[in-house]
C-alpha cells in the first residue's frame, strides 16, 4: 500500500500563491480601495492588472473607478463629521454660557463651530460643483443633507 502525501492546508496553499505573487511581481505602491492591503503590479497572459495579498484585483480602469469612488465616500464622510463637529461645539457652547463661563472660553467655542461649519460649506460646495467621481453624476441627493446646519 502506498502512502499518500499529506494535502496542504488552505492557509498553505494560500501564503504558496502570496509568495508566488510576491517573487514574481513588484509592488505598485498603492494600496487596495477594499481592503487597505498592498497592491501589486500582476502581468498575466499580457493583461496588466493590480493585485492585493487577499485577491482583489483590478484593471488599471477599474482601480481608477473604484479610487474615485472611495475618495467621494471620504469626502462626504468628512463633511458629515464637519458638521457635527460644529453641532457638538455649538452645544459646548450653549453649556458654557448656562455654567456663566468666561466670555472668551464659549468665544472660542463659538470660533470652533464657524470654523468648522465655514469648512464643511466650502466641502459641500466642492462635492456639489465638481467632478469627484463619476458616482457623483448620478446622485440625487446628499447623504447627509437630514443633518442640522446651525443649532
Amino acid at each position: 500500500m502506498t502512502q499518500k502525501e499529506p494535502r496542504p492546508d488552505a492557509a498553505h496553499l494560500e501564503q504558496d500563491a502570496l509568495e508566488q505573487m510576491m517573487a514574481t511581481n513588484s509592488p505598485a505602491g498603492l494600496g487596495c480601495t477594499d481592503c487597505g492591503g498592498s497592491l501589486w503590479h500582476v502581468n498575466s497572459g499580457g493583461i496588466k492588472r493590480y493585485q492585493c495579498h487577499v485577491g482583489h484585483a483590478f484593471l488599471p480602469e477599474s482601480l481608477i473607478k473604484s479610487q474615485g469612488e472611495e475618495v467621494e465616500r471620504q469626502l462626504w464622510t468628512a463633511l458629515r463629521l464637519l458638521r457635527e463637529q460644529a453641532v457638538v461645539a455649538h452645544w459646548l457652547a450653549a453649556e458654557a454660557r448656562s455654567q456663566k463661563r468666561p466670555a472668551q472660553e464659549i468665544e472660542q467655542i463659538v470660533a470652533q463651530a464657524e470654523q468648522a461649519l465655514h469648512q464643511a460649506e466650502t466641502l459641500h460646495q466642492m462635492l456639489l460643483s465638481s467632478s469627484v467621481s463619476p458616482v457623483l453624476e448620478t446622485r440625487s441627493e446628499s447623504p447627509i443633507s437630514d443633518l442640522p446646519m446651525n443649532q
